[in-house]
């Protein structure tokens, strides 16, 4: 049976994120969004603080002039991370990452996060549901 708006974001399939250190220059990043076909990582910094470096951080450095290979992702890390718990419904979170205007949610279970999901993600359910519906 398909994902529905109204089901929870644990009835979705996820990979486990990808983490990277805070110490990481910004174009191993774009590395690792590359190899890994995603569009955020989680950087995390000695600390244990967490935050979230995406294709739109690393486009703002570009056009801001930061040399990709000094400047490390702990400078450009979104450290106030949007988040959803694994029991939100899909079409919440997509409302709040519209709310937002973000692309990106870590989906925490207690205090870990177990994903990260794209505004992608939770539009292909919405399409789906789209297509299911009678006549």
């Amino acid at each position: 049976m398909a994902v529905r708006p109204t089901d929870p974001l644990r009835s979705l399939d996820w990979d486990e994120p990808i983490h990277a250190d805070g110490g990481l220059s910004l174009r191993t990043i774009a590395t690792l969004l590359t190899r890994y076909r995603i569009g955020a990582v989680l950087v995390s910094r000695r600390s244990g603080d967490l935050g979230m470096a995406g294709e739109r951080d690393v486009t703002t450095a570009v056009a801001a002039g930061i040399d990709l290979d000094d400047a490390c992702a702990a400078n450009v890390v979104t450290r106030d991370l949007i988040t959803a718990d694994v029991d939100d419904t899909v079409i919440d979170v997509a409302r709040q990452l519209l709310a937002e205007q973000v692309r990106h949610v870590a989906v925490v279970d207690g205090d870990d996060v177990v994903a990260v999901l794209s505004i992608r993600d939770l539009l292909a359910v919405l399409v789906d549901a789209w297509d299911d519906r009678p006549g």
